[in-house]
Formats: structure tokens, C-alpha cells, sequence
């Protein structure tokens, strides 16, 4: 382990809690980043083409906010 290293779990050591909790909420935070751009494709590629008026206005009213 590097010098560098050893100074950063030093330092969070007595921090642990709040480093975990941060590290899994960057780590959900990319996560939804990267689930926008998945719901768009399918709404675009698989849910328009198909005409349901209904299902489509629904997806939009959900995801409105």
C-alpha cells in the first residue's frame, strides 16, 4: 500500500460509516445517470412504434416529474 494510501484510510478510519454511505450513493447516483438514457431508447425503439396511445401517454405522465 502507498504512502498516499495509508494517509487516506488513516484519515477515514474513524469515518467509515460516512465513507461507505458515500461511496454507494456515488455508485447509485451513475447508476441512475446511466438508466435515462436506457428508459429513452425503449420508450423511442420499442414503445412509440407500437401505437398504444394509452401506454404511451401513461409512460409520459409517469416520468413527467
Amino acid at each position: 500500500m502507498s504512502a498516499l494510501l495509508k494517509r487516506f484510510a488513516a484519515y477515514y478510519r474513524p469515518h467509515r460509516r460516512l465513507f461507505v454511505l458515500d461511496f454507494c450513493s456515488a455508485v447509485v447516483s451513475g447508476l441512475l445517470e446511466l438508466a435515462f438514457p436506457v428508459a429513452v431508447t425503449l420508450f423511442i425503439d420499442r414503445l412509440l412504434p407500437t401505437g398504444e396511445w394509452g401506454l404511451i401517454s401513461l409512460a409520459v405522465l409517469v416520468t413527467w416529474n
